[in-house]
């Protein structure tokens, strides 16, 4: 099979003028909830995780005492 010239200009065309394949609905609504989440202010516990081990070594020096 013979192949023409002008065949090989329009399939080079169509292959550069191809769009970019889209982003699936489920991947763009999983960036956007990305987005969104970070955003948004960080939450924060009502005392710091190391005041936990503070508290507890503090309790422990005291049964020591006792």
């Amino acid at each position: 099979m013979l192949i023409t010239e002008h065949e090989v200009k329009l399939l080079t065309a169509a292959a550069i003028a191809a769009a970019p394949p889209r982003p699936r609905p489920f991947a763009r609504w999983i960036a956007a909830r990305r987005a969104a989440r970070a955003a948004r202010p960080q939450r924060r516990r009502g005392t710091p995780v190391h005041y936990d081990f503070l508290e507890h070594a503090a309790m422990a020096r005291a049964m020591e005492r006792l």
